[in-house]
């Protein structure tokens, strides 16, 4: 009988630059159960998970009910852009500020804060829907709010995962991070649906106040980590000009590789029959079209 294969452990490779393009680390080896869920082995991390599970469902619960509430109210369609536009819009210009917070401040501290003020207007959402006080513009100052709470909890929660995990565990941890924002995405609107058809708005609000419950109270049953001790300097961190200059030198060098790769294409392009296809078609016949058509068509899609 053949000698059974015992199967190859799980590691973490490199790959070279010069394959990729730039630095990457990807998982050889056989993959089990035990190393899908391999990041919840840290009992830091298993709490992150459950929290982030819950508030982010209770999160697109929120968004739902506050999207059907304002078409309710309103009827509009362009006030459901301006209220996505809204909410959006802090995120897009106070991010790069957000970030810089997380660096130079404890994440745990800074995500316990944001965290708080959100649940804060989700209580204030659930009381103004319940008393029926609830106006067009109260939804979208809170919206506004909220959109600003999560341009400075986004970065300190993503970087977060790196003080409640191993280097080894990191990248199971990201992924395992990923998959509950996509199911939250997915289980959130679908109970806010079943909720307003048979409860009401109200109880969406309330329920995503509390949902924010879970991830305070794993804040604050969290483990000290040595991690924390190898967070850099405040004299090292950059500040946000430098940052922004970091950002303008990166993308020049990106433009600039996409330029020169761009110039050997473009000039393949160009000595391609297909670059005259419109001169071609014009001088046939209706016959000869339909041959070309035939014979090139998904190129003259692509082209």
């Amino acid at each position: 009988m053949p000698a059974e294969q015992t199967p190859l452990p799980t590691e973490v490779a490199s790959v070279p630059h010069e394959i990729t393009g730039q630095p990457r680390r990807v998982v050889v080896g056989s993959v089990t159960w035990r190393d899908t869920f391999a990041a919840l082995k840290h009992r830091n991390f298993r709490l992150f998970f459950v929290g982030q599970l819950v508030s982010l469902t209770g999160s697109w619960m929120q968004i739902t009910a506050q999207g059907w509430l304002v078409y309710q109210l309103t009827g509009s369609k362009v006030l459901l852009g301006t209220l996505a536009a809204v909410g959006s819009l802090p995120m897009l210009l106070l991010s790069l500020w957000g970030g810089s917070v997380a660096d130079r401040h404890p994440k745990r501290t800074v995500v316990f804060f944001t965290q708080t003020g959100m649940m804060l207007l989700a209580f204030g959402f659930a009381a103004l829907v319940g008393s029926g006080h609830i106006q067009p513009w109260h939804i979208l100052a809170l919206a506004a709010l909220g959109g600003v709470a999560m341009a400075f909890d986004m970065p300190a929660r993503q970087a977060f995962m790196v003080e409640m995990t191993s280097r080894e565990d990191l990248m199971n941890a990201v992924s395992l991070n990923s998959s509950i924002v996509h199911g939250a995405r997915v289980v959130g609107p679908a109970v806010a649906g079943f909720l307003m058809a048979h409860v009401g708005l109200t109880i969406c609000f309330l329920l995503n106040g509390l949902s924010f419950l879970a991830v305070i109270v794993g804040l604050l049953f969290r483990d000290a980590l040595s991690q924390d001790a190898l967070m850099p300097a405040r004299d090292r961190v950059p500040d946000l000009a430098q940052v922004l200059r970091q950002i303008h030198v990166h993308l020049h060098r990106r433009l600039e590789r996409q330029r020169i790769q761009w110039r050997p294409f473009k000039l393949r392009i160009s000595r391609s029959p297909l670059s005259d296809w419109g001169k071609a078609v014009r001088a046939c016949s209706r016959r000869r079209v339909y041959e070309l058509i035939a014979r090139h068509g998904l190129l003259g899609l692509v082209a």
